[in-house]
């Protein structure tokens, strides 16, 4: 359990953000500002516990030992992310106390399902993280895993893999509570991440990131490049991300983000 702000530095606080994002993240229930995968979670401070005009995070990570098989597995043995999540809240309660950062009320875990999925429409588009085409071969052929989290209208997580090892090969995210986008100001850059692309951001060969508005609200989408790296569609920012963008994009309801 860590309590932070990450770095200042622009390079090295976009690998600490992207870092707290597994791939396969669930939104915490009732909209608190948080997120939880299988042994990991991170849930950002009020506003006015922000340092440096940079959000502060408690972030955890936890793992244990099978008693059968003696390996080592990420998270609780029992409900991972509802342990995780009453954890983050506790803690979470425990900072702004001890800081006395905040007079807001403290936080309270909902007992809900941490996952708050919207049901696919009819219509939606198949394939892997809800990506059109994403990982299939010429014939349609999935070519790849999925590690799926929450599909809500402001937490979308998910990660790819090729192979049996489980390494994702790509990570994406689209993000639009308040406190989680707030994570990301100053990392997107003044200008599109491309040409014929609304909104603002960035996009290399490691990945890519777009801010924008959509129906009035800031939302943040992202792309990080794994160590299962394929070199193929797959992972490469300037196909995978814009296939993941136009398919969020019209599942929430937000404007087209980008042309071409």
């Amino acid at each position: 359990m860590r309590l932070g702000t990450g770095p200042s530095d622009v390079a090295g606080r976009r690998e600490w953000v992207g870092g707290l994002f597994a791939g396969g993240d669930r939104a915490l229930p009732g909209l608190l500002p948080g997120f939880t995968a299988d042994g990991s979670g991170a849930l950002v401070l009020p506003e006015s516990c922000d340092v440096g005009g940079r959000p502060s995070v408690v972030t955890l990570t936890s793992s244990f030992t099978d008693a059968v098989d003696r390996g080592s597995h990420p998270g609780f043995p029992e409900d991972s992310p509802a342990r995780t999540g009453e954890l983050l809240v506790r803690a979470a309660n425990r900072a702004t106390e001890t800081t006395r950062c905040s007079e807001a009320p403290s936080l309270r875990l909902r007992p809900e399902p941490l996952a708050s999925s919207t049901p696919p429409a009819p219509d939606a588009p198949a394939g892997r993280c809800a990506i059109p085409g994403l990982g299939e071969d010429a014939a349609g052929e999935h070519l790849t895993d999925t590690v799926a989290g929450g599909a809500g209208d402001d937490l979308q997580s998910c990660a790819v893999a090729e192979g049996d090892d489980g390494r994702p090969a790509a990570r994406f995210t689209m993000v639009g509570r308040p406190r989680i986008v707030a994570l990301f100001d100053g990392l997107t850059g003044d200008s599109p991440p491309a040409p014929g692309w609304r909104g603002r951001g960035r996009m290399d060969a490691a990945g890519a990131l777009l801010r924008a508005e959509c129906d009035g609200r800031p939302t943040v989408f992202a792309m990080r490049v794994g160590p299962g790296r394929t070199h193929t569609r797959l992972d490469d920012p300037r196909r995978s991300f814009p296939a993941f963008v136009d398919a969020v994009a019209a599942r929430i309801g937000c404007a087209p983000l980008h042309t071409g």
